[in-house]
């Protein structure tokens, strides 16, 4: 029998939790990073969520000054294929990271 206790399936390695904190972060960039479109003057807008676009907002400058801002609604469909998008990402990697550290030990 080994010394060592078994280790129970839901106890994560720090560096599996380091790399799923990476991974959130760098998704979180993506979604929360605006990407710009319309060059023009008077318009331009711009457009958030990755890999779907969740969400757009558009800036209108008239002649004399007056700028508005319009919201459009948040698109439920696309931020709920983003969020599955993440989750499948966080386990994959931590899934993977799991059983190459469980692999090496035996």
């Amino acid at each position: 029998m080994s010394d060592q206790p078994r280790r129970r399936w839901f106890q994560f390695h720090l560096s599996t939790i380091l790399l799923s904190t990476l991974v959130l972060a760098v998704f979180m960039g993506l979604n929360l990073r605006p990407t710009r479109f319309g060059d023009d003057d008077a318009y331009h807008a711009r457009k958030y969520g990755w890999p779907l676009t969740v969400c757009i907002i558009e800036n209108v400058k008239a002649r004399v000054g007056y700028e508005s801002e319009t919201h459009f609604p948040t698109n439920r469909d696309a931020l709920v294929i983003d969020i599955e998008v993440l989750l499948i990402a966080l386990c994959l990697v931590a899934g993977l990271n799991e059983w190459r550290i469980r692999r090496k030990r035996r």
